[in-house]
């Protein structure tokens, strides 16, 4: 242990200079007067050596222009001796794992921290000025080619080329008007467009099967598969065989499925300025009304006094638990296919949650919990005052409408008791920084241990200066059990399929990753970039595994549609349309084998102008030397974003969400019926 120590603090050492380096970085515009004699030598490559040697100037009368050319000139080789830092402390935990498993517990701890500590000051959690990554995101650097890959979309559907060609032909009457003014210095715009024609339109690319969704544009060459009698589930959605439908919904925030896959809901807001909270839900075994295009949706107001921040699913009771900053509600569900009218009434608990306003979950089958700042408030349901058969009983004193917290306009209408009090709370495990012993954790999220009850896998809230994910056993008074290491910033949602595989979880992550842990080591297995790049936000990630066979579906906030990947074969297999929406958020029910995503439009104040339809291709011809422009014609009727992020050609089924919010189904099957498609907006 004392050369692992002596290690730890030349990474320590390391680690403070590149700060420090980075940190004297910001004397250059003036809003710092750091000591100009740190040593920033470590971390400059030997131009940047010499002409700091040369450069004897006051830096303060360096104009701005200099000023920010040095500064780019250093951020990379800071930037990369930042992720070196971060790559070896990750090396050395695989190396005590490997060697010396009984100090890796020690090992970890302390390489969480310094990691942690990385990752606040690069991402600027506290707001102090100009950071590497302030704005962009922290490439992995917990990935290993043998044992941890990276996963990337390095094989393109898109041939390379740009994947919408609106974006460029905005650009033409400018580069046009140059070309006729500078008719010698500059290239014909025309010639350009020819270099960049956009991808292959969908009828030139793969398709796996016959019953592959005409939705779906897989990634060339799709990696290798063997069918058999045991994976037809997995086939399926290997190769893309599904019914996709949608319905029109609120926009919604995160999905959440029950864990016996009866009730989908999602909360969302209505009213004046969105100040009512409402939560919709799903009843999937109900299945689709005949001629509906997709499940029947129900909507619930909410008695809260503000937007929920946090639900959970009690399937045993059929009880839905939703929570704003003060008070938590449960409402009861009927099951699928009972009596027509409201599936959820009238509330059925209210807990007084002041001071817990985290997420909830269920301890065991007897208590909700709620996430504080260092604590866990619970209480038991069994006894716990209720509303009485028609909901109207007070449960604790009335609370009067001037001093409800709420800035709805109906607080006439909200069910006004204060709740049941806290039962008992639980003292969190706090953790140690470089100088002192800090208080419990802020939870930002967290999700039941995939194998072990009591304990909840945890990401902090990074607004309170922590970027961990521990596991903390809450039957064994709080202590932390794990720590899972590689996140670049706030984990903000997990996913496990439990029945299938007890030791996997899926994280994603504010630095536009995703990664999948075994329970059982503090190292990632896999890491996926969903994000096209350091500025997109990574916005759903689900974890699938039908037949066993492990599988990721993940989300980004800007590529318009949804991505397969096949952690086996380490590799993204194809791509599914959202009708030019952006996902908010997904589920994976492995109960019907479907993937649910919740959608919204982003182009409703946009410009959309005539759909382009491919004209039908006489048999036989190809379009090798065909114009592109000359294979589409424009629909009447239908119109199509110009911001949208793919063109009508990319897809086999066109349609647009047509400025609406939309839930989609994708239902993977052995033989589903190809022409169950959603419809055009």
């Amino acid at each position: 242990m004392a050369t692992t120590d002596t290690i730890f603090t030349a990474l320590k050492t390391e680690l403070e200079v590149v700060i420090d380096t980075w940190e004297g970085n910001e004397t250059w515009d003036g809003r710092e007067n750091k000591d100009e004699n740190d040593d920033e030598d470590s971390v400059m490559d030997d131009e940047d050596e010499d002409e700091d040697e040369d450069d004897e100037d006051d830096e303060d009368e360096l104009d701005e222009r200099e000023i920010e050319t040095r500064r780019e000139k250093r951020e990379p080789a800071i930037k990369q001796a930042l992720l070196d830092v971060q790559s070896k402390l990750i090396e050395l935990v695989r190396k005590v794992e490997s060697e010396s498993p009984g100090d890796l517990p020690r090992v970890v701890e302390v390489v969480d921290l310094m990691l942690n500590r990385a990752s606040l000051w690069a991402n600027d959690n506290e707001g102090n000025g100009w950071r590497p990554y302030k704005g962009s995101h922290m490439p992995s650097y917990a990935h290993n080619p043998v044992s941890s890959p990276l996963l990337q979309d390095t094989r393109s559907s898109t041939d390379g080329k740009i994947t919408n060609r609106e974006m460029l032909a905005k650009l033409l009457p400018l580069f046009r008007q140059m070309h006729a003014e500078f008719p010698e210095a500059t290239r014909n715009p025309d010639e350009l467009l020819l270099k960049f024609p956009g991808p292959r339109p969908w009828r030139d690319t793969i398709r796996l099967h016959p019953s592959s969704t005409l939705c779906s544009r897989f990634k060339e060459p799709v990696p290798e598969w063997t069918q058999n009698d045991r994976n037809d589930q997995a086939t399926a959605v290997f190769q893309a065989r599904c019914e996709v439908t949608s319905g029109t919904i609120n926009q919604a925030s995160l999905l959440n499925l029950s864990a016996n896959g009866e009730l989908l809901t999602f909360a969302c807001s209505g009213g004046w300025k969105n100040r009512i909270p409402f939560l919709s839900y799903f009843l999937p075994a109900e299945g689709r009304p005949d001629g509906d295009d997709f499940l029947q949706s129900y909507t619930t107001k909410l008695d809260l006094w503000d937007h929920t921040r946090s639900s959970w699913i009690d399937d045993q009771r059929r009880l839905v638990f939703v929570g704003d900053w003060d008070r938590v509600k449960s409402y009861r569900y009927r099951p699928a296919h009972a009596a027509e009218g409201a599936k959820i009434k009238f509330p059925v608990h209210t807990m007084n949650s002041k001071n817990y306003s985290g997420p909830l979950a269920l301890l065991g089958d007897e208590e909700l919990i709620r996430a504080g700042k260092g604590s866990v408030a619970i209480w038991q349901l069994d006894g716990l005052q209720t509303h009485g058969e028609n909901g109207k009983d007070l449960v604790g004193e009335k609370v009067r409408e001037g001093d409800m917290s709420t800035w709805r306009d109906d607080p006439e209408d909200i069910e006004p008791s204060s709740g049941s009090a806290i039962s008992k709370t639980i003292q969190l495990e706090g953790y140690n920084s470089y100088e002192k012993q800090q208080e419990g954790p802020e939870i930002r999220v967290w999700h039941r241990h995939p194998s072990q009850g009591g304990v909840m896998i945890c990401g902090m809230d990074d607004k309170s200066s922590n970027n961990f994910c521990h596991a903390y056993d809450l039957q064994a008074g709080g202590r932390i059990v794990s720590r899972y290491l590689g996140h670049g910033g706030a984990v903000e949602e997990f996913s496990t399929v439990p029945s299938a595989d007890p030791n996997l979880f899926l994280t994603r992550c504010t630095d536009g990753h995703a990664r999948l842990y075994d329970v059982r080591h503090p190292l990632p297995v896999a890491t996926i970039v969903g994000a096209r790049d350091q500025l997109e936000l990574m916005t759903g990630a689900a974890l699938a595994m039908p037949n066993g066979h492990p599988f990721a579906f993940t989300s980004s906030a800007s590529s318009e549609d949804i991505k397969l990947w096949d952690l086996r074969a380490r590799a993204v297999v194809y791509e599914l349309a959202t009708g030019n929406n952006t996902v908010e958020s997904l589920a994976w029910d492995q109960f019907t084998n479907s993937l649910y995503a919740a959608t919204s439009c982003l182009h409703r104040s946009t410009g959309y102008r005539r759909a382009r339809y491919p004209k039908q291709r006489p048999e036989g011809e190809d379009d090798l030397n065909n114009d592109a422009e000359d294979e589409e014609e424009e629909h009447p009727h239908r119109r199509w974003p110009t911001g949208a992020f793919h063109s009508e050609n990319y897809w086999g089924h066109i349609f647009d969400c047509g400025k609406e919010h939309r839930m989609f189904q994708y239902t993977f099957k052995c033989e589903p019926d190809t022409s169950v498609l959603p419809f055009y907006g």
